[in-house]
């Protein structure tokens, strides 16, 4: 993208871009406009995102239906696939490391004697599961690319060498998240890197952990991250409070040579789930 626009090739960007792409995007934002439609059209009193839109749409502030489109795409994106690709590394991960899966599960049931115990606000206390989920994250990022971003200004100095004002930088979270000078050993499933009793450790200590930033970071950071944090939570706990899970053999392997078009591209995930007794 930044090479069609330094040489002015923006117009035709779409001659290089395959249609199979080009076709699943429209067939996407088509079926996001078609649901935006159907909410329009019915009236019901439960108050999700569009009630609070609706409501507000004779406003000064109000949304056009453009824009109520343009949003309920992003919002498909943001509040849906992120959450699915974490919580899909998460669940393959922990059935591939049985001692991370049986602390998790331990910490989870000595805190929920029930689904209907459960509050959004316990969550965040629950230290282990928050850092399988940070490092499912680090290893299996839900946007694995560059988040970009354009230098302001005169321009900047980055990393100690200028670049011009306008210019598209960014970060592979990918490359960043696996590389050795941020993360020990970044190769393999370690929560233990995110928890306040180990992560100022040895060999924990030298892990860069701000630089995981699987949202992006600053005022245009995502805008479904808190949304995305609280689903995953939730479903994440909400299984295992009420499942034994175990991996179906024909997905071992399954995080292997995943291919990546902005997000990864999932094969299926097979998992037996058995009721707790």
């Amino acid at each position: 993208m930044q090479m069609f626009k330094y040489y002015g090739l923006l117009a035709v960007r779409g001659i290089f871009t395959p249609n199979s792409i080009k076709g699943a995007r429209a067939q996407n934002m088509k079926r996001v406009i078609g649901t935006v439609n159907r909410r329009f059209d019915k009236v019901t009193d439960r108050k999700d995102f569009m009630h609070y839109i609706l409501a507000t749409m004779e406003s000064e502030k109000g949304m056009s239906r453009q824009e109520m489109n343009v949003n309920a795409f992003s919002f498909s994106i943001a509040g849906s696939e992120s959450p699915a690709t974490v919580l899909s590394g998460f669940t393959y991960y922990i059935l591939t490391h049985p001692d991370i899966m049986e602390r998790l599960v331990a910490e989870i049931r000595g805190a929920f004697h029930s689904v209907d115990h459960i509050q959004l606000a316990d969550l965040n206390n629950l230290t282990y599961l928050n850092a399988v989920l940070l490092e499912s994250m680090r290893i299996y990022p839900p946007v694995a690319i560059t988040l970009p971003r354009v230098v302001p200004g005169d321009g900047e100095v980055i990393a100690g060498g200028f670049v011009p004002a306008g210019t598209t930088v960014g970060i592979n979270h990918y490359a960043c998240y696996h590389d050795a000078k941020n993360f020990h050993r970044p190769g393999e499933f370690l929560p233990e890197r995110w928890l306040p009793e180990t992560q100022n450790q040895h060999p924990y200590n030298q892990d860069n952990r701000n630089c995981l930033q699987p949202f992006s970071f600053g005022p245009r950071n995502c805008l479904g991250k808190n949304l995305a944090w609280a689903e995953m939570r939730l479903i994440a706990t909400k299984l295992l409070l009420q499942f034994e899970m175990e991996l179906d053999p024909s997905s071992r392997g399954w995080a292997d040579d995943q291919k990546i078009f902005g997000f990864w591209v999932k094969p299926p995930l097979l998992v037996h789930l058995k009721p707790r007794d």
